[in-house]
């Protein structure tokens, strides 16, 4: 509070009173209204303090209390994943024991299956053992096995001669219908070596026409056309690959003409009477010097035991210098001496093969690859030889020509299971004996 002087301001040297706030005033007098102000003031101020603490304590408190609370939310949380977590892993050990379980049960149930079939399939081979003893004594009882008869050739229109062209005989399969199976199995031409290269794929091909023809033919329960297809098995070789009676361009041009003229397109009638025509030719010329045998000169066989020598033959070459010709197999003694390679058989061939429920295959293109050549030896009968089964196991080209392994294969597969007439066995399994 300030009090007024008289006029003149300060210059006229009045004094002044100044409150200090607490009631005082700069003299240290307190008056009674500024005490009472004061104490308002300490009280507020106290109040203020009081109230300011009491809102941060509740901030704190509150603070605390969603601190608790956010801990309290976590640790639930965290207790349920836990929990979650040793559900599955619970649960997932309760599905790899019952897997387990399943497991074992499946495998306790094929080993007990397994040995239910081994047990079957014992009885049934006993079973079946029993029969085909039954069977071979059946057939001890019926007497032995008598040679099958080869199928007579068709006649002939012809007034009872022979075909004498290539139209006579026709164009298709049933052109070689009026050849022997003798004629077919017994080839008196002489052979090439190997199938020339141009023609591997070609030659493959005529045993997938062949053995096509025989299944369709089987297929179709047409017993004449089995025996044609089986008729041209045996003669296909000779037919194809007998050497050609002139050499060099003329010779290579008539085997060029013979895989021209194979096939269902082709003239199958002119294959049949060029072939017959060199085999009359052949047996004419083995029919000069048949009869007292045959000794080489000297120096023939010099002459053959240098080129033996020269191949590496030494064994081979030792024998074609020794060699004493071929003997006369109409002597009593070279007759006997034969007979003698031959004895009578101790124990009868049975009529029948025994029953088997089970079938035999073959697998025979490693055996074809790996046949040993023959260039140095004699064939058999029908002058087939192993290189040209060699050519068959070639990795041919020609889509067609692969065919023939799996083709040959299931030939093979029904000779052995006994599915082809005997009189073909026969045929096929002919040897020569040669009186040395």
């Amino acid at each position: 509070m300030f009090t007024s002087g008289p006029p003149g301001g300060a210059s006229g040297g009045a004094s002044s009173s100044t409150n200090n706030g607490d009631g005082t005033g700069a003299g240290g007098a307190e008056s009674p209204a500024g005490g009472h102000a004061s104490s308002r003031t300490r009280g507020a101020r106290a109040a203020h303090d009081a109230a300011r603490e009491e809102a941060a304590a509740s901030a704190t408190a509150a603070e605390q209390a969603a601190t608790a609370r956010e801990t309290a939310r976590a640790t639930r949380d965290a207790r349920a994943r836990t929990e979650e977590a040793a559900a599955c892993r619970e649960q997932e050990q309760r599905a790899r024991a019952e897997a387990e379980r399943l497991r074992v049960e499946r495998e306790a149930h094929h080993a007990r299956e397994a040995r239910e079939a081994e047990a079957a399939q014992a009885a049934a081979d006993a079973a079946a053992e029993a029969a085909r003893q039954r069977a071979v004594d059946a057939q001890g009882r019926q007497g032995p096995a008598t040679q099958p008869q080869f199928p007579e050739p068709a006649v002939p229109n012809l007034g009872g001669r022979r075909p004498e062209s290539a139209d006579e005989y026709g164009y298709s399969w049933a052109a070689i219908d009026f050849i022997s199976i003798e004629d077919c199995v017994v080839n008196p031409c002489s052979m090439l070596e190997d199938v020339p290269s141009q023609y591997t794929s070609a030659y493959a091909k005529v045993y997938v026409d062949i053995f096509s023809y025989i299944s369709g033919r089987n297929a179709a329960g047409d017993e004449a056309g089995v025996v044609r297809g089986l008729k041209w098995f045996l003669a296909a070789d000779g037919i194809l690959l007998r050497r050609p009676s002139r050499g060099g361009h003329l010779g290579a041009s008539a085997t060029n003409q013979r895989f021209c003229e194979w096939g269902e397109d082709g003239d199958m009638g002119s294959l049949i009477y060029d072939w017959r025509k060199d085999c009359h030719a052949a047996w004419e010329r083995q029919r000069d010097t048949k009869g007292e045998g045959t000794v080489p000169s000297e120096l023939k066989r010099v002459k053959s035991s240098l080129d033996l020598m020269h191949k590496g033959e030494l064994s081979a070459c030792q024998k074609q210098l020794l060699l004493q010709g071929l003997h006369n197999p109409n002597d009593p003694d070279i007759h006997r001496q034969l007979l003698d390679l031959h004895p009578p058989r101790q124990r009868a061939v049975p009529a029948a093969a025994p029953p088997s429920a089970a079938r035999l295959s073959v697998n025979l293109r490693e055996t074809f690859r790996k046949a040993k050549r023959l260039k140095l030896k004699a064939p058999g009968p029908s002058g087939s030889r192993n290189e040209y089964l060699r050519v068959l196991a070639m990795e041919h080209e020609d889509l067609r020509a692969r065919l023939v392994i799996g083709l040959y294969e299931d030939f093979a597969a029904r000779l052995i299971n006994g599915d082809l007439p005997s009189w073909f066995v026969v045929a096929w399994t002919s040897a020569r004996l040669v009186a040395l």
